[in-house]
């Protein structure tokens, strides 16, 4: 059975000291989908660069549809530097990229084409406000369930931001990690981890 899916989110070139490579989770995460033969939709927003006719490339080789990949004439498309520093990779998640700025009435019209069997989001493009009422276009326009991919990554999130995303979510991807950080932010009682995910439930 083929389903299509939703991915609202970023996509983020990773820029090493000697290659660029995208990602990014709803991008990563809409390539497995593809590999798998379902019917994965991205919908992102991009800077006029070559980075986005490098994604354009990537999302016709992998047979994907492109036409809800908005174009930002001002902002570029979102990039991380990556430095080596003690042995261990850094990543610096640049501010104020084209993903901080998806567009909602874009979204709206993309979300009335799409109609998904399922909608999947995140948490980073959530961090500037004019992506924010995207998602929240983009949610109400969906009519399925919601996936959330919590995937966090510091300083881009707050109390604030993932209590409204859990709220919204039917499903919730975490690691461990993120397990803890989000019930100690949450005060939950120490407990092993199933009973820390039956909090989160609660």
């Amino acid at each position: 059975m083929i389903n299509t899916i939703a991915l609202f989110g970023e996509v983020l070139a990773d820029v090493f000291p000697n290659k660029t490579i995208l990602g990014g989770a709803p991008y990563n995460v809409a390539r497995h989908l593809r590999a798998f033969k379902q019917n994965p939709i991205l919908v992102s927003r991009t800077g006029n660069d070559a980075l986005r006719e490098q994604l354009l490339a990537e999302l016709s080789n992998l047979g994907m549809d492109a036409t809800s990949v908005q174009c930002d004439p001002v902002y570029p498309t979102g990039q991380v530097n990556v430095r080596m520093e003690n042995g261990k990779h850094t990543f610096e998640i640049l501010p104020n990229q084209a993903y901080d700025h998806i567009h909602a009435g874009l979204t709206h019209l993309a979300m009335l084409a799409i109609r998904p069997d399922l909608a999947y989001f995140g948490t980073l493009a959530q961090r500037v406000v004019e992506s924010r009422l995207a998602l929240d276009m983009f949610l109400s326009d969906a009519k399925s369930p919601r996936f959330l991919d919590l995937n966090l990554r510091y300083p881009w999130y707050d109390r604030h931001l993932i209590r409204r995303s859990l709220l919204r979510a039917d499903i919730v991807k975490m690691n461990e990690e993120e397990l803890n950080i989000i019930c100690d932010m949450f005060r939950a009682p120490k407990a092993n981890d199933s009973a820390k995910a039956l909090f989160l439930m609660q």
